[in-house]
């Protein structure tokens, strides 16, 4: 669902928050192949786990939220795959609401994610996601 605060997450591990996410479902549905409806859309993101490309981009997502307890994890693109992750890719965000008029809106579909074995050298990549999110191997080290 649209989350206008973060929200706390009681998880086997601790604690976790997910963002706020500003994606209203009258903005989201004018931006969606008309063949996607809202509830769709949400469950197939809500299925994955998204890492930014670049460090400045995970940066200006913490800068969007000041005062917030934030970090940076990095994960090595082939560890995810040697656990049996399947990246996929977006040569745009996705989770951006533009402000562009109605008849130049690019509109997002499942075909927004490709996968990596897709990309060409050069070309945009804005998003990785993984289905099923990162696996506790991967994000907490493997058990003891």
């Amino acid at each position: 669902a649209n989350r206008l605060a973060w929200r706390s997450l009681e998880t086997p591990l601790g604690r976790a928050a997910l963002r706020r996410q500003g994606m209203p479902d009258a903005a989201l549905r004018s931006r969606l192949d008309p063949a996607i409806d809202v509830a769709e859309w949400r469950r197939f993101i809500n299925a994955h786990a998204f890492l930014c490309v670049r460090r400045t981009d995970a940066q200006h997502l913490m800068r969007a939220e000041p005062g917030r307890d934030q970090a940076v994890i990095a994960f090595p693109t082939a560890a995810l795959i040697a656990a049996g992750c399947a990246p996929r890719f977006c040569a745009f965000n996705n989770g951006h609401i533009d402000r562009s008029a109605p008849d130049r809106r690019r509109l997002r579909s499942f075909g927004d994610y490709r996968p990596i074995a897709a990309w060409v050298p050069g070309t945009p990549i804005r998003e990785i996601s993984i289905h099923g999110g990162i696996p506790p191997s991967i994000a907490f080290g493997p058990a003891s």
